[in-house]
C-alpha cells in the first residue's frame, strides 16, 4: 500500500516537472485561432477579388435573313477589387462565333465588350450559345445565348391556291396574305392575271391585315389579297396566275410575287371513262405507236331538267390532227341522265410528238362547246407521246 502511493506521487511529480521545463523554455504556448479570425480573413480575400457583372445573358435577334451575318455585343463590367480575366472557350455551333473579346483583363470598375456573331443557314428557329471563362470564383464560366428566326424579307401564305371543285354558277373567294418581316410597310403597287384568255373571270382586291395576324406571324407589316373566281369558266380544270408587284419600305426594289391558282369547274355535265382523271381534267393515253394509232372512248353524262336539249361539238384541238367525234345521245336506264359518246383518236401515221405535260412538251388539249345554260365550254387535257 505504501509502495503504490510512492509510485503514483512520483509519476505526478514527473509530469509537473516536464510541464514546468517546457513552459520555461518556450514561454506561453500559442492559442488556437478563433472562428471570427477565419471569417475575417475570407472576407478580406473576397473583398480583393474580381466580381463580374453582365448586362444580359441572352439576346433574341428576332427575324433575320438567311446567309446575312448578325452580331450582338454583350457588356461586362468588373465591380470587384481584383483584376477580372476573360477568355473565349468555344461555341455550340459552327456558324456561331465569338467575334471579339475587346479586353482579356478588366480592372476594378472597368468594362469589356464581347461580340457574338452568327451566320444563319437554312434552319428556321435557332438557339445557340458562346462560352466565356473568367477568374471570378462565383462566375467561373458564363454562357451567352442567342436566339432568332431565319426567314426571307417577305412571305406569301399560301404560296399557291388550289381550289376544290367549283360549281359553274358559283362565285368562289379565297385569300392570300403577304407578310414583311424587316419593313414597316408593305404596299401592292399593281396586280394582273397572267392568262389573258380567262382573266375576266378573276378579280383581286387588296385589303389591310389585322395586327393580330401580323403578331401571329411575327411580321412587321403586310396585306391581304382577296381573290374572286367568277362564274363562266369552262368546265374542267383551270389554271391562272396572279402577279403582284410590291413595294417594301427601306428598299427601292419592287419585287413581283407570282401566286398560281388552280381548280376544277364542275356542274351537271361530267365525263367518265378509262384513263380519265376528273380532278386533273386529263385523259391519260400513254405511248402511241405511230404505225398503229389508238382510240379512247368516253361518255359525257348530262343531268338536270334541260339535259335532252344539250348539244356538244368540238371547237378546238391541239395538236390539230387529233380526231374528236361526238356520238348520238341516249338515256340511261334510270331515265335521269343523258349520255353522249365521245371518241378521242390519235390516228395512224401521226407525226412524232411529246404531249406528256413536261418541259419537253405540254399537254394536248380539246375544247368542247355546249348549249348548256351554265356550261358553255368543256376543256380536256390529253397526255400522250407518239413513238415509232
Amino acid at each position: 500500500m505504501k509502495a503504490s502511493y510512492v509510485v503514483v506521487m512520483s509519476v505526478l511529480l514527473g509530469l509537473l516537472l516536464g510541464a514546468g521545463i517546457t513552459w520555461a523554455r518556450f514561454g506561453n504556448p500559442p492559442l488556437s485561432p478563433l472562428p471570427h479570425d477565419i471569417e475575417g480573413s475570407a472576407a478580406q480575400v473576397a473583398a480583393a477579388a474580381p466580381k463580374l457583372w453582365i448586362d444580359q445573358r441572352s439576346h433574341d435577334f428576332g427575324a433575320i435573313e438567311r446567309d446575312i451575318e448578325v452580331r450582338h455585343v454583350f457588356h461586362i463590367k468588373n465591380t470587384g477589387q481584383g483584376t477580372l480575366t476573360l477568355r473565349e472557350a468555344g461555341t455550340s455551333c459552327s456558324r456561331c462565333t465569338v467575334a471579339e473579346v475587346d479586353r482579356t483583363e478588366v480592372g476594378p470598375g472597368e468594362s469589356a465588350n464581347v461580340t457574338v456573331a452568327y451566320m444563319p443557314g437554312d434552319q428556321s428557329d435557332f438557339r445557340q450559345k458562346a462560352l466565356i471563362v473568367t477568374n471570378d470564383l462565383n462566375e467561373p464560366r458564363i454562357e451567352l445565348g442567342i436566339t432568332g428566326r431565319v426567314t426571307t424579307r417577305y412571305e406569301v401564305v399560301p404560296p399557291s391556291l388550289v381550289l376544290s371543285k367549283i360549281s359553274a354558277t358559283e362565285t368562289r373567294r379565297a385569300e392570300v396574305r403577304i407578310f414583311a418581316f424587316f419593313s414597316d410597310s408593305l404596299e401592292v403597287v399593281s396586280h394582273e392575271f397572267a392568262e389573258a384568255e380567262t382573266a375576266s373571270f378573276f378579280e383581286a382586291k387588296i385589303l389591310p391585315i389585322s395586327p393580330e395576324q401580323l403578331a401571329e406571324r411575327k411580321a412587321k407589316s403586310g396585306c391581304s389579297v382577296e381573290l374572286t373566281v367568277k362564274p363562266g369558266l369552262p368546265l374542267g380544270p383551270f389554271r391562272q396566275t396572279i402577279r403582284l408587284q410590291i413595294r417594301l419600305s427601306g428598299t427601292e426594289e419592287t419585287p413581283t410575287i407570282r401566286v398560281p391558282i388552280a381548280g376544277i369547274i364542275d356542274s351537271d355535265i361530267s365525263l367518265v371513262g378509262s384513263g380519265w382523271n376528273a380532278d386533273a381534267g386529263r385523259l391519260a393515253i400513254g405511248d402511241v405507236k405511230i404505225s398503229e394509232g389508238t382510240t379512247r372512248r368516253l361518255l359525257l353524262l348530262v343531268r338536270g331538267a334541260g339535259r335532252h336539249e344539250v348539244t356538244i361539238k368540238p371547237v378546238s384541238r391541239e395538236p390539230d390532227w387529233v380526231k374528236v367525234t361526238v356520238g348520238e345521245p341516249s338515256e340511261l336506264s334510270s331515265g335521269a341522265v343523258t349520255q353522249i359518246p365521245l371518241t378521242i383518236e390519235i390516228p395512224p401515221d401521226a407525226p412524232p410528238a411529246n404531249h406528256l405535260g413536261t418541259e419537253q412538251g405540254k399537254y394536248g388539249e380539246v375544247i368542247l362547246e355546249t348549249t348548256h345554260a351554265d356550261i358553255k365550254q368543256i376543256r380536256m387535257y390529253l397526255q400522250f407521246v407518239t413513238v415509232p
